[in-house]
């Protein structure tokens, strides 16, 4: 089904849009990490703390940028873990700048992870019975929605100016 829609469309095209919208996600989420105080980073009173949101939303980002669960690659400085939100976190948090290094790690071998797979392929993620196309759909909403979780906590004390960024 989704192979026909694709030989109509430009593929090459959607790859770039796709790559800049992931690079507007991770700009948003950006921009918010570098404005939480240290003493709302390691907070447990929200749960799950800002840094363990981040973390999460990143390994999801690059796991589902993978080919599939197998060939998935976790972060080199990953706190074992961290990643899933209903864990208690760990007693090592990853600092505001270990987290933009993340974010550095991912974009920097975006491009070459958008071209791996052709996009009318399955996900690759049997609990995502989705095209290619859609998960990254489906990723890039994940990013956008935790990084409006951590605006709307930054917000809630008082801390503002958050741009909406168009394409990266």
């Amino acid at each position: 089904m989704y192979k026909n829609v694709f030989m109509a469309a430009d593929n090459d095209l959607i790859i770039t849009v796709l790559e800049s919208q992931y690079r507007a996600a991770f700009a948003m989420l950006r921009a918010a990490i570098v404005k939480v105080p240290a003493n709302l980073w390691h907070t447990h009173t929200s749960r799950p703390p800002l840094w363990q949101l981040t973390f999460h939303t990143l390994w999801a980002a690059k796991m589902y940028l993978s080919a599939n669960p197998w060939s998935f690659t976790p972060w080199q400085n990953a706190h074992r873990g961290a990643e899933n939100l209903s864990n208690k976190p760990t007693t090592t948090a990853h600092t505001p700048s270990e987290i933009l290094s993340f974010i550095d790690d991912i974009q920097a071998s975006l491009a070459h992870d958008l071209s791996q797979l052709p996009l009318h392929a399955p996900s690759g993620f049997e609990w995502y019975p989705v095209s290619r196309l859609e998960l990254h759909l489906v990723n890039i909403r994940h990013i956008q929605h935790h990084t409006a979780q951590i605006i709307e906590r930054l917000k809630s004390v008082g801390i503002s100016g958050f741009d909406w960024v168009i394409k990266g």
